[in-house]
């Protein structure tokens, strides 16, 4: 499903990016694509996880200016603290996440042992 938005969000988007800027609005305006990407670009923005399980859809155009570290991402650039600390977390979550499929696992097998 949300990888159907994204293929019609990216193709009305190099769609509006064909036509002439005066008949658009602010929105058409501010995503429009005016070159194709690329194959990989665009397999990148159809496959980027993050709006897959969090959502929401993002814009390609969005996707092109964080992926380049232009636009909103420039805001956002983030020191070397905040990498170590974002990646710490990330392990952290990993391990929690696999402790609780090990604790369901023996669970169930301690459930059908009883049976």
């Amino acid at each position: 499903m949300v990888l159907t938005l994204k293929v019609i969000s990216c193709s009305i988007n190099y769609n509006d990016g064909m036509l002439k800027e005066e008949g658009l609005r602010e929105a058409q305006k501010k995503n429009r694509l005016i070159q194709m990407p690329s194959l990989i670009e665009y397999f990148g923005y159809c496959l980027c996880c993050g709006s897959h399980f969090a959502g929401p859809v993002f814009e390609m155009k969005d996707y092109l200016e964080w992926t380049e570290e232009k636009g909103v991402s420039v805001f956002l650039s983030r020191s070397s603290v905040y990498v170590l600390v974002e990646k710490v977390r990330f392990l952290i979550v990993l391990c929690v996440g696999f402790r609780f499929g090990l604790f369901l696992k023996k669970e169930r097998d301690h459930r059908l042992m009883e049976q």
